[in-house]
């Protein structure tokens, strides 16, 4: 189209032109644009040119030449370049040239249409290529083209493609500083900061993450990168790694977080005076709310929860409880509450009314396992929910959790991130180490070197094995096919595998071979070796050629050879031509030339006694090797307070450590009762009691055991029935009673039939009302508590205070604990069908009064 515009304008040109040579010139040029001699055209234009520069017909001409497509010299900008300067000279021209150009069709309008023209075929053009560098050209030279915005959204949407090809922050950076203003900018600016965070933390490490936070504070990753530094930071688990964490950044975003964990992380381990610095107001006001338990109270329909003290805690704001919150003492730091975990502030932590909670579980930490209809999650108390659902959970060492889905496990941080894939089979402690059991075995890695894991660091650990146990002094035995060894908590080679058996003795390791065995030290020191080895702390006796030698490796100390030896207990015993000599410790040893055994007998505590036996003759010496007494006996046998009891034909006696028979030998039976202050007695089905400290001694003549009441009194059963006795046997009682209850040192509660009534000990009488029924609250040892049925209603009783409520109810229940008790007690009033709750603390003070009918005291009862 412009190539047949130009030709026709052309020829218009030839024909109006008013100067012959220019009119000669542009003819010329005529003939050999159509012969396509573009040289000779591009000549004849040039020596017009030469003589007349100012020339717009001549400008024009050369527009017309450089915009025939078959010119191999075609150029649509020499085309608008020749264009312009035609309109500049026009412009330039006189009035006069002017009008003389106008009268041969050579004008402003002409001129600038045409211009026109080209600029749409430039914007074609530019459009066809289609690159950031054609449309730059397009604005940059057609710079009055009509599609001058148009080519302004075209080249912003080419340098953005080119970016996106590139896909570097850099090349994002590049197109904002340069096209600011782009309607694609804003995506732009967010695939450079996207790219610029991947980029310069693509290491994903604790100092990546923190160079790029002192880098871009402002940027939209902020809280991402916070949250990979906390991540990383608290990896340990230990609470020293939380406190650095809240101390180096405080106003983090994930602060609060950290305080949470830490929190929980103290308090399990009681250190609750630092756990109180980190807390928040709700921390803190539900580390005050866990100080007491809670009771359910219903008020207008709805279940509420008050505290030992009537406050309400928890108000009055759900249709329903479980059954067993109903009876009280809460002590739960979260509840279970139309399928929500409720916080004891009131605050739902997790949970809705569709999925219902099928299950809680408290694994510590702070940390629940919470089953529902669809999922188990591992929720922290605070709020923050694992991603994962899961099969199971468990905390480990105190640092990490284990997760298990599809039965594989996996470790994690408390914070939540993972340290490893769902690629164990199991997860287990053994002191320090971690046990991570795989398909080729079981590898052991320390926690220290596993907490790196999250900072991009490998996993450092040794094995596999096919066997691995606690050892003594923190160390591991491991086992490997046929060869074991010892390695300690760092994973050190203590001892090396090799094909031995090693057993563990009090100076470390005992190795044992074929023909030799070998002594090392808890570091794993070669300390002995011989063909034989008895161990028997603080003993080592070793057999090297024939004879055989021991040790007391505790003092260091040698002795002699002997012939041969055995241990009794933690007595030596060795054998030297016809003597044989006992060996008790360092610096004591008897010897005998006659023909003994020995035995050993432990005592009560951790004392120790060896007995010679010469015949029928038994001779007890003590740890010290200081000789007791001798008996003609069967056996003996420590009891308590430094005595023993003695055997003859099925017989048993009482003898003290002078050696003087304390009672008989006569007895059926001789145990031992009360921490080892009495010794119950049985002779002829018949029972009885010796008192190691007074000496007493009551002869068996009862027929079930003897119970120490106090110190004055006992229980005894005789004739089917209980009474009390003195230590002097005699009588204090009746032998009346059914059943005998502990109250107090004066008085006992005791039932003759279906009546409960106390009995006075001093004045042996019973005394006050008859109690259809007792229950005990507290049985603590300075004060017991008892909710008593008399008669004419319901009442609690304290052996300390006395009467604590009245007699007035017709029921009462503790729904408080045995230490802090809360009494709930009740009255039918049946004419007005309603029931009067009062709720009492633990001195008898009432706290709260509700009015119910039956279906709400139906509600609150405790099932």
């Amino acid at each position: 189209m412009i190539r047949k515009l130009a030709i026709s304008l052309l020829l218009f040109l030839i024909a109006g032109i008013g100067l012959a040579q220019t009119k000669a010139i542009l003819k010329s040029v005529q003939k050999n644009i159509k012969k396509e001699e573009w040289a000779k055209s591009l000549e004849l234009l040039n020596q017009g040119t030469a003589k007349d520069s100012v020339n717009p017909a001549l400008s024009f001409a050369y527009c017309l030449f450089y915009i025939q497509p078959a010119n191999p010299s075609y150029s649509l900008d020499s085309a608008y370049h020749y264009v312009n300067k035609a309109l500049i000279q026009y412009t330039g021209s006189s009035k006069k040239e002017q009008h003389r150009l106008k009268k041969d069709k050579i004008d402003s309008i002409t001129l600038t249409h045409f211009r026109s023209r080209i600029d749409s075929a430039a914007f074609e053009r530019a459009k066809q290529i289609n690159t950031e560098g054609a449309f730059l050209h397009f604005l940059t030279y057609y710079n009055s083209a009509s599609q001058h915005d148009e080519a302004v959204i075209l080249r912003d949407e080419a340098a953005y493609r080119n970016a996106l090809n590139v896909n570097t922050y850099q090349s994002f950076l590049t197109f904002l500083e340069k096209y600011p203003t782009a309607t694609k900018a804003a995506d732009a600016k967010k695939r450079y900061e996207r790219l610029l965070f991947e980029s310069r933390t693509k290491e994903r490490t604790l100092k990546s993450y923190q160079q790029f936070l002192k880098d871009y504070p402002a940027s939209q990753y902020k809280k991402e990168v916070e949250k990979h530094i906390f991540e990383i930071w608290t990896a340990s688990g230990e609470a020293s790694a939380f406190l650095s964490y809240l101390e180096q950044y405080p106003r983090s975003s994930f602060a609060l977080k950290a305080k949470n964990i830490l929190f929980y992380l103290l308090s399990e381990f009681d250190d609750v005076g630092l756990a109180n610095t980190f807390l928040n107001d709700s921390l803190t006001k539900i580390n005050i709310l866990n100080e007491s338990y809670l009771i359910p109270v219903l008020d207008k329909g709805l279940f509420g929860f008050m505290n030992n003290k009537g406050e309400m805690i928890i108000s009055p704001s759900w249709a329903e409880v479980q059954d067993d919150y109903k009876c009280g003492n809460l002590m739960e730091d979260v509840l279970v509450i139309e399928n929500k975990l409720v916080a004891r502030d009131g605050s739902v932590i997790y949970g809705d009314s569709v999925d219902a909670i099928t299950n809680i579980e408290d694994i510590g930490l702070g940390y629940l396992m919470v089953s529902t209809n669809n999922c188990t999650k591992l929720i922290h108390k605070s709020g923050f929910v694992f991603d994962d659902c899961i099969d199971d959970a468990k905390i480990v060492l105190g640092r990490f959790i284990a997760l298990k889905k599809n039965d594989q496990w996996a470790l994690s941080t408390l914070t939540g991130k993972s340290l490893t894939a769902y690629a164990y089979a199991g997860i287990d402690v053994l002191k320090s180490v971690i046990l991570l059991k795989t398909i080729e075995g079981t590898v052991l890695a320390h926690a220290d070197k596993l907490a790196l894991l999250a900072d991009q660091q490998k996993l450092q650990y040794i094995g596999p094995y096919d066997e691995v146990r606690a050892w003594n002094a923190d160390k591991f035995w491991v086992r490997k096919g046929g060869q074991t060894g010892i390695v300690d908590t760092k994973l050190n080679d203590v001892i090396c595998e090799q094909e031995h058996d090693l057993k563990q003795a009090f100076f470390g390791t005992l190795a044992s071979s074929k023909n030799n065995s070998f002594l090392y030290n808890q570091r794993g020191e070669l300390i002995d070796s011989a063909t034989s080895v008895m161990v028997n702390e603080p003993w080592v006796a070793v057999k090297k050629n024939d004879y055989w030698q021991y040790v007391n490796y505790k003092l260091n100390q040698s002795y002699k050879r002997c012939d041969s030896l055995w241990f009794v207990g933690p007595f030596v015993v060795e054998t030297s031509k016809d003597t044989i000599t006992v060996v008790f410790n360092a610096n004591v040893r008897h010897s005998f030339t006659q023909k003994i055994t020995t035995s050993f007998i432990p005592g009560k505590d951790s004392s120790s006694y060896l007995i010679i036996s010469q015949d029928k003759k038994k001779t007890l010496y003590n740890q010290r090797g200081n000789r007791l007494f001798s008996i003609e006996c069967d056996n003996i046998q420590a009891a308590a307070k430094d005595h023993f009891i003695v055997w003859k034909k099925e017989k048993k006696g009482l003898i003290n450590g002078e050696g003087k028979l304390v009672l008989p030998i006569e007895f059926d039976a001789i145990g031992s009762a009360s921490n080892n202050e009495y010794a119950t007695l049985l002779k002829s089905s018949r029972f009885g009691i010796y008192n190691f400290n007074t000496k007493k001694f009551i002869k068996p003549q009862y027929d079930k055991n003897l119970v120490v009441y106090n110190d004055h009194f006992l229980t005894a059963f005789q004739k089917g029935s209980y009474g009390f006795i003195d230590w002097e046997n005699k009588p204090a009682s009746p032998f009346t009673f059914n059943e005998v209850k502990y109250w107090g040192d004066t008085l006992a509660f005791v039932r003759q039939n279906d009546i409960w009534k106390f009995y006075n000990l001093y004045r042996r009488k019973t005394t006050g009302d008859n109690f259809r029924e007792i229950k005990f609250v507290s049985e603590l040892p300075d004060e017991r508590v008892a909710i008593v049925y008399p008669d004419y209603g319901a009442g609690i009783l304290s052996s300390k205070r006395g009467e604590i409520i009245r007699p007035s109810f017709n029921f009462i229940s503790n729904v408080g604990s045995q230490e802090e008790p809360c009494y709930l007690t009740e009255k039918h009033v049946e004419e007005a069908s309603v029931y009067i709750i009062m709720y009492y603390d633990k001195d008898g003070k009432m706290i709260m009064r509700k009015v119910y009918d039956d279906d709400d005291y139906e509600k609150v009862l405790c099932q």
